[in-house]
């Protein structure tokens, strides 16, 4: 078992879960909440700063840019991946390593302030 130690984040999102797709996906296309209302700032939203990232039953590919199921970096079912800028949590995009046989992402994203 992985141990995973405390981000610092000030603020965490519950976490939420969704399944990969034969399309390459950010966290955002996926559905997960990877903003937050600003509060009374006039409808503006701040972009998560870090995200913690569980594959769970199947692999997966992950990267940004063009990405298919047979490029990117191969991530195991098991495996945990943290996500450290807004940046990041934008451009990374995800897939399932093979056709039709899509993992489970448990995701919770995070703010600084």
């Amino acid at each position: 078992m992985q141990r995973i130690i405390n981000s610092g984040m000030q603020q965490l999102l519950g976490v939420e879960k969704a399944n990969t797709t034969n399309t390459a996906s950010t966290l955002g296309t996926l559905g997960f909440t990877v903003s937050r209302a600003a509060g009374a700032e006039g409808g503006k939203t701040f972009p998560a700063d870090q995200a913690l990232i569980y594959v769970e039953t199947n692999d997966i590919r992950m990267g940004a840019g063009t990405l298919l199921a047979a490029t990117g970096l191969l991530v195991e079912a098991g495996d945990y991946i943290k996500l450290s800028s807004a940046k990041e949590i934008e451009q990374t995009k995800f897939i399932s390593a093979v056709a039709g046989v899509h993992a489970t992402l448990h995701v919770q994203a995070g703010f600084d302030s």
